[in-house]
């Protein structure tokens, strides 16, 4: 959803404004319906996407677009996970997810059901897919074997595999400034002394010796 700076704005004319930019990156906006001028709304779904997001916000920083863009809770970033009973390593997952610039303001939807899923802009531990890509990350899948790298031998958690693919960019924000050498050190220390037993146990293997 867009809106300009200025509120004094007719619907009409916002909407004008707000069809313009779209054209002048370069989107197409089909369907575009009435219904949507009261509520300054054009195609949220298209909206949703994370592709369409990226190229709005860059716009956003660029002098030739003098507009405030922002996402209304309608089509906000959403991280979906499993509804019922949590667990530490989608709970640490999402908690990862909110320390990245993309998903630092995103709502967290729980649900098992594959019609809401699929309108997410990103999945941990549900949805029966490991697509980094798409943004699918579930370790449930018999044919899952990802580990994190080639020294670890434990199949990767949800909390793994967030971190493995967000971690860098996480430490980047909580730890500001190192060089890449410190992150990587710390990247690796937090997996091996944190990362690493979620995702163990996780996986149902024992905390403790057999005797």
């Amino acid at each position: 959803v867009l809106q300009s700076d200025r509120s004094s704005r007719s619907s009409v004319d916002t909407f004008m404004f707000q069809r313009r930019v779209f054209f002048s990156l370069g989107i197409q906006i089909p369907h575009l319906k009435s219904r949507f001028l009261a509520t300054r709304q054009i195609c949220p779904a298209v909206v949703r996407s994370s592709a369409l997001r990226s190229r709005l916000l860059k716009a956003q920083s660029s002098q030739n677009f003098p507009l405030r863009f922002f996402v209304s809770a309608a089509g906000a970033m959403k991280i979906g996970t499993h509804s019922g009973t949590f667990h530490a390593d989608e709970a640490m997952a999402c908690f990862m997810l909110k320390l990245t610039n993309q998903f630092k303001d995103a709502e967290i939807v729980r649900s098992r059901d594959p019609k809401v899923l699929s309108a997410l802009d990103i999945l941990v531990d549900v949805g029966g897919e490991y697509d980094p890509k798409r943004h699918r990350y579930d370790h449930h899948q018999r044919e899952f074997t990802e580990t994190f790298d080639e020294k670890h031998d434990i199949k990767l958690s949800s909390a793994g595999l967030v971190y493995k693919h967000f971690g860098r960019e996480v430490i980047r924000n909580v730890i500001p400034d190192q060089t890449p050498e410190a992150l990587e050190m710390i990247f690796q220390r937090v997996y091996n002394n944190l990362i690493f037993a979620m995702d163990g146990i996780d996986n149902g293997v024992s905390q403790y010796p057999p005797d």
